[in-house]
């Protein structure tokens, strides 16, 4: 199954085989470089891998204690208050199912690549709505945070449509990065995109913008 972080290492790959014209014409430096993106690849699958276990095994404990609560409803069947307190908590187990799943797909659907120990990249896909700004806003200013990187990148190629709120969250995620010492660079701005955003008189001066990924983890790694 295609993968978020293999989308864009597939992406990565085929761009600076484009440049080079195969990967073994890649310079020794660039080399170094793949490799680190390969380790940052798989460490983001293998995460990947451990919260979808974590989601199996909550939600597996989850319907452990949900059956155990049916058993307690057909023994209570007489029990007029006890049924409703048990179908309280039988509601109450289903949301938490619910949400702990909508929890993770958040997460797996923001993810934050390491490059090096200075660089991160959260390359970003679909629609952008006001709950998917405040988790790339969250998951961007915890990863700075835990892993003390002063440069991160949010890669929009894979955003359908950027408009104003999408825009404003994020100039508003580059004005948080900046407060934690870190500075936000923002790729794949694509012709029609950079159009809209003059359109909307979106104000980017303060971002450092580049046309691909590629360009611009070629200026960071100058």
């Amino acid at each position: 199954m295609n993968t978020p972080a293999k989308t864009y290492h597939k992406l990565l790959l085929r761009q600076i085989k484009k440049h080079f014209g195969s990967l073994d014409a890649i310079p020794a430096d660039v080399q170094i470089f793949v490799d680190a993106v390969n380790e940052a690849y798989h460490q983001a699958d293998a995460d990947r891998a451990l919260l979808e276990r974590s989601l199996e095994l909550s939600s597996q404990e989850l319907t452990e204690r949900y059956k155990r609560l049916q058993e307690e409803l057909v023994e209570r069947e007489q029990k007029d208050q006890a049924l409703h307190l048990a179908e309280e908590e039988r509601v109450r187990l289903q949301e938490e199912i619910i949400r702990v799943q909508a929890a993770t797909l958040e997460q797996l659907s923001t993810p934050l690549i390491p490059i090096n120990d200075n660089v991160v990249v959260m390359p970003l896909i679909g629609t952008m709505d006001s709950r998917r700004t405040q988790q790339v806003l969250e998951t961007l200013l915890q990863g700075l945070s835990d892993s003390q990187a002063n440069i991160a990148i949010l890669d929009i190629t894979g955003v359908g449509v950027v408009d104003t709120q999408v825009a404003q969250g994020l100039i508003h995620a580059a004005q948080a990065a900046q407060l934690l010492g870190a500075q936000v660079m923002l790729t794949g701005i694509r012709p029609e995109i950079a159009q809209t955003l003059v359109g909307l008189g979106v104000d980017l001066r303060t971002i450092v913008t580049h046309s691909t990924l590629q360009n611009g983890i070629a200026a960071v790694m100058k």
